[in-house]
Order: C-alpha cells, then sequence, then structure tokens
C-alpha cells in the first residue's frame, strides 16, 4: 500500500513516462510518414502571448533520447508549466535542469515586432528566433543535423516560414516531454523578465501576474497610466488609451 507521500510521486513519474512515450510514438509515426529516419524530437512552445505587456517568448529544446536515473528523479514534476504544482522555484530549478540535458534556445518577438504583425504572426517569429538560437548552440558542423529532426509545435497551427518537418498539437505541453520540458524554459524565462520590469515599473504587480489582465493590473492602469511597455495594440490597453 503506497503512503502519502509515495504515491504523488508514483502519479508524477508515471506521467513523465507518458510524455517521454508520446514522443517516441510521435517520432515513429513521423519516420513512418516520410519513409526516412528521424534523429530527435525538438519541442517548441510560447509564454505571454494574451500578456498585455512586453514581448512574447518562445523556447525551443530538444530532448534528449534517454535520461539516467538521476534525470528521471530531477525531472519527475515534468509537466505543462502552468501545471498546479509547479510553484515559480521549481519551474526556475527544472528549467536549469533542461538546459543542461539538452539544446535549447530563447526567441523573443518585441514589443514593436507584436504592434508590426500582431500576436499571432508575433508568435510564429518568436518560435522561428527560438530555433534559430537552438542551431547555433549545435555548431556550424551539427546544425545540418537539425534537419533531422520533427518539431512538436504547441497548438493547432505550424509555424510559417520554417522548412522543417512540423507536427502540432493542441495542449502538446501536457502531453509532449519535449514541449513541456520548452515550456517550462519559456516560462521560467519570461517571468524573469516581467519581475524586472515590475522593478522599474513597479505598482501593476506584475511580478505576480506576469503582465496578464487582471482586476488589479487593470485598476493599476486606471490609476497609474500605461507605461512604453503595454501592448497598445490590445483591446484592455487600448480601452485605457481612451481614457486619456
Amino acid at each position: 500500500m503506497n503512503t502519502p507521500t509515495k504515491a504523488p510521486r508514483k502519479k508524477r513519474l508515471s506521467k513523465l513516462s507518458a510524455l517521454l512515450a508520446f514522443d517516441r510514438k510521435q517520432l515513429a509515426l513521423a519516420c513512418q510518414e516520410h519513409h526516412c529516419e528521424f534523429t530527435g524530437i525538438l519541442g517548441i512552445d510560447e509564454v505571454g502571448r494574451g500578456s498585455l505587456v512586453g514581448p512574447v517568448v518562445a523556447a525551443a529544446l530538444v530532448f534528449p533520447s534517454r535520461l539516467s536515473p538521476a534525470d528521471k528523479r530531477l525531472l519527475a514534476d515534468l509537466d505543462d508549466s502552468k501545471a498546479a504544482h509547479l510553484n515559480h522555484a521549481k519551474r526556475l530549478a527544472m528549467a536549469s535542469h533542461l538546459q543542461t540535458i539538452g539544446h535549447w534556445g530563447i526567441g523573443e518577438a518585441s514589443l514593436e515586432d507584436i504592434e508590426r504583425y500582431n500576436i499571432f504572426h508575433a508568435s510564429f517569429l518568436a518560435g522561428r528566433r527560438a530555433i534559430a538560437a537552438v542551431a547555433e548552440t549545435l555548431g556550424t558542423e551539427m546544425q545540418a543535423e537539425l534537419e533531422r529532426y520533427i518539431v512538436i509545435v504547441d497548438g493547432k497551427h505550424r509555424i510559417s516560414e520554417l522548412t522543417l518537418i512540423q507536427y502540432p498539437h493542441v495542449k502538446a505541453d501536457g502531453k509532449s516531454a519535449a514541449v513541456a520540458g520548452a515550456s517550462i524554459i519559456a516560462k521560467a524565462y519570461r517571468d524573469n523578465l516581467l519581475m524586472r520590469y515590475a522593478e522599474e515599473y513597479p505598482g501593476y504587480g506584475w511580478e505576480k501576474n506576469a503582465g496578464y489582465g487582471t482586476p488589479s493590473h487593470q485598476e493599476a492602469m486606471q490609476t497609474l497610466g500605461l507605461t512604453p511597455l503595454h501592448r497598445k495594440s490590445f483591446k484592455l490597453v487600448q480601452q485605457q488609451l481612451t481614457l486619456f
């Protein structure tokens, strides 16, 4: 009989096994579909699409094909970055470990990019930049190897202007180990970024709400006004512009 402390850990390890199994199955299906052998999986996810502030951030992660027992213990909580059991400290620790065991990259689409292209296309831009950042970590001799990776994208759309083989999956951050890892790296990075912004522009609660349109954030926009970091094309921000 499992004790109360052992049962949750067993459930989390079962989740990790399911995430890894999903990636193995997707890789096998891709090889069958394209009649060729792929090396591995690159997961990609973005955070901050619905935020009212700052850049949208994407992370790309080449998840290792094999994990040591120590890695499995450290990644036992791997899941969608928004999962209830992952607080900021746990995400930071897991992001740090993921960055040591896999090739990864961060891509940002700036506030100017969002206003110019809209948030949908800016998210794709961030994704392409994240993958380009991964390519840089591989070095010149290994960059051609990236063509032998398939990309699992969180969402229902393929990333435009990307030549790699892509498989979009809705809520892939809760299905794929590579995408879950990418989501954690991206969220840890952007949350830290918003904490720095919060020090520069106190009173909006960005250290807690990550720039999303919570009631307290909206109230702060009304009382303190807008900052240069607010996305002027977003409806909630435009509503405040009409008041000033």
